[in-house]
């Protein structure tokens, strides 16, 4: 009798472990398909299909309504916050969601940590995007047809390839130094016109002033640096300035800056006092000087 019992124990325990559902979070890895789908959800799947795939999301993001959940985070095996996938959702209707089973998944994103996530076509995933940085050429001969963005600094930030429906992110952490990655993929679409090139400008984003004695003498030594419209060094361009003498004078020159863009000088045997250099023009080919972004003026005092 007793060991019946426990035998009927044993198989209700079974059937109670049986029904409850095992911990869901997206894979750690697996294929993307571009433009498509990633391990365990595709796009055009509902919210339910998700919620059955992933489990609970770790959060989510209000969109333009109270309750619609526009955008939901997701937790990966094997990692904690730092990995993620982004799920975003519209309405059946191709409108707004309603945070209901029934939204669309229309694209999807996720974190460098998911490495182990690897697209079909161009078999690349976060790691390799981040070894690329500095390399579009790399990224065009994966995607040939792909939109690149560069930052201030020349290095890209953007390159989306939208035949394909895929697109990867460089984001630079200033504080902290670290360089993160994003992928993502979306419904494949013709790409944008490209943008007009930016209107031929001069900048000077910078002025440097220091000065020393040489042999009882006082030297202060200038440095005006030039960008174009691209940030890039403006080579040959002749800047004008007006230096001020502590008297009050001033005095006009003019210099070219180098293959760097900088435009250097120095004034020997200077008197103690206040000095000032205040950029006048720079005149470089047809580029009309932009006074508006640029640092125009800049002073020392000399003891």
């Amino acid at each position: 009798m007793f060991r019946k019992k426990i035998t009927v124990f044993v198989v209700v325990l079974i059937s109670l472990v049986a029904a409850i559902p095992a911990f869901a979070a997206a894979p750690a890895e697996g294929t993307v398909v571009e433009g498509v789908s990633v391990p365990g959800v595709a796009l055009g799947d509902t919210r339910g299909q998700v919620q059955t795939a992933y489990g609970d999301p770790y959060s989510c993001t209000k969109g333009y309504e109270v309750d619609d959940d526009a955008k939901c985070s997701y937790p990966v095996e094997g990692f904690d916050y730092l990995g993620r996938v982004w799920i975003h959702f519209r309405g059946p209707d191709g409108g707004l969601p309603s945070a209901s089973p029934d939204d669309v998944v229309y694209s999807i994103t996720w974190s460098d940590s998911v490495s182990g996530w690897t697209t079909e076509e161009g078999g690349v995933n976060t790691e390799w995007a981040r070894s690329v940085r500095q390399d579009p050429e790399a990224v065009l001969a994966v995607y040939p047809n792909a939109v690149i963005s560069y930052g201030l600094f020349g290095a890209m930030t953007r390159a989306t390839a939208y035949e394909q429906g895929i697109t990867i992110e460089w984001v630079y952490h200033f504080y902290s130094g670290f360089l993160g990655v994003r992928m993502g993929i979306f419904e494949p679409r013709e790409a944008p016109p490209p943008p007009p090139p930016p209107e031929p400008v001069t900048r000077v984003t910078n002025i440097s002033l220091y000065d020393n004695k040489i042999k009882g003498k006082r030297t202060v030594w200038a440095s005006v640096w030039v960008d174009d419209e691209y940030w890039d060094n403006a080579v040959g361009a002749t800047v004008v300035v007006d230096w001020t003498y502590p008297n009050g004078s001033t005095q006009r020159f003019q210099y070219v800056t180098s293959d760097s863009g900088v435009a250097s000088f120095e004034m020997r045997n200077v008197k103690s006092g206040t000095h000032s250099l205040e950029v006048v023009d720079v005149v470089y080919l047809e580029h009309p000087f932009d006074r508006e972004l640029s640092m125009l003026t800049s002073s020392i005092m000399v003891k």
